[in-house]
């Protein structure tokens, strides 16, 4: 495979910008080009980071974004920026693009866990989900493998974790919240067994359940919302209970607004992902700091982009509006040329595929004229 282009783009803190695909007038072509030109810094070494480490290390969420999944130099790159924000920087928890029971079992392995599986490997191959590369990658685990070295030499109130902030795997979740509540309640509770009675019934698979709902009009959206009430109220340790059944009740409502084919069902996804990433912040404490990893699409801020018009909104936006852009620090990659490993629709064979020339106009035209292979650039001299 030929080697990538790589260019790491960097939106700061003070920026609503998007970073790829993103269009400037022609007549500042050269202007654009010029500044990055002069202001790109060449990745060498992890050591090239540290004007990005010390920029970025005291924010409440740093984002790290993707321009496609699986991308060998962006999961590198993206592992050595999150290993220095936590030995240097304290951060708390990596959160990522991955549904919330693949990734706890990751979890489980990072953090010493007495239950956890002890080969992290199979854990990352055991996904339900396409594309599989997306997290069963060398460069993936290694960081796990990282991270649980790192955890086993601080004690246990003090350790990084590691979760997913996706609900698309409804059957996953499903069962992990039926195996948590025979762990930890002591009693059998009639209204979560109806929930789990009702998705039997009606699938448990997201596309067969919106077929279900389609040719029947009828839903398992009460039972969810009945179950997740009822556990509200225990007074005990019922976090993994009541994220798996937060996952259920958004999977749930993806799967009946996907047959809608509007922007609800996305935008669901996007507040299940905002649920998720403010609940991590306050199971770590009020001196946390978060991590996410996830593709630009949801790192970026979406109101910057033609999606506002669609009335869609992503994980970049709301974690802004509600910790401020002086709280919040995002960083694109994109890439001038190259090729990736991918599919040409949903659910396809992977295969190497090779990366189109870039629009003129875009900001990826005008990476091409750099000399360096992989470089980052500070947006914010320059806002146009």
């Amino acid at each position: 495979m030929s080697k990538p282009h790589l260019i790491i783009l960097l939106i700061g803190f003070a920026s609503a910008g998007i970073f790829f695909v993103y269009h400037t007038s022609r007549e500042n072509d050269d202007a654009v080009i010029e500044y990055f030109q002069n202001t790109a810094i060449q990745l060498n070494s992890e050591k090239d980071l540290d004007d990005l480490i010390n920029t970025s290390g005291n924010k409440k969420y740093v984002l790290l974004g993707e321009s496609s999944h699986g991308t060998s130099e962006y999961y590198k790159w993206r592992a050595e920026i999150s290993k220095r924000l936590i030995n240097e920087k304290g951060f708390s928890f990596i959160a990522v693009e991955g549904d919330w029971p693949y990734i706890y079992r990751v979890n489980q392995y990072v953090k010493g866990y007495e239950n956890a599986h002890d080969d992290p490997a199979e854990i990352l191959l055991a996904t339900n989900r396409w594309p599989d590369w997306m997290w069963a990658n060398e460069e993936f685990l290694d960081l796990v493998k990282w991270l649980r070295n790192h955890n086993d030499a601080l004690p246990e109130e003090s350790r990084v974790g590691l979760y997913g902030i996706d609900m698309q795997d409804l059957a996953s979740s499903i069962q992990a919240a039926s195996t948590n509540m025979e762990n930890v309640l002591n009693e059998p509770v009639s209204q979560v067994q109806q929930m789990f009675e009702c998705f039997e019934e009606k699938g448990t698979n997201i596309a067969n359940y919106a077929q279900k709902y389609v040719s029947t009009g009828t839903s398992c959206e009460q039972e969810v919302n009945t179950a997740l009430k009822l556990i509200k109220t225990y007074q005990g340790d019922v976090f993994q209970i009541e994220q798996n059944l937060l996952a259920i009740k958004h999977a749930e409502m993806f799967a009946r607004e996907s047959t809608i084919g509007s922007s609800l069902s996305w935008n669901t996804r996007t507040k299940y992902m905002k649920i998720t990433a403010n609940r991590l912040l306050e199971k770590y404490g009020k001196n946390s700091k978060g991590i996410i990893w996830a593709h630009n699409t949801h790192i970026g801020d979406a109101r910057a982009t033609k999606a506002a018009e669609a009335g869609m909104m992503n994980i970049g936006q709301l974690i802004r509006e509600k910790y401020g852009y002086e709280n919040v620090f995002a960083l694109g990659f994109s890439t001038y040329t190259g090729n990736v490993i991918a599919g040409r629709q949903w659910g396809a064979t992977k295969q190497t595929l090779t990366i189109p020339t870039p629009p003129k106009g875009t900001l990826e035209y005008k990476l091409g004229y750099l000399k360096d292979d992989q470089v980052l650039i500070f947006l914010n001299d320059h806002p146009e």
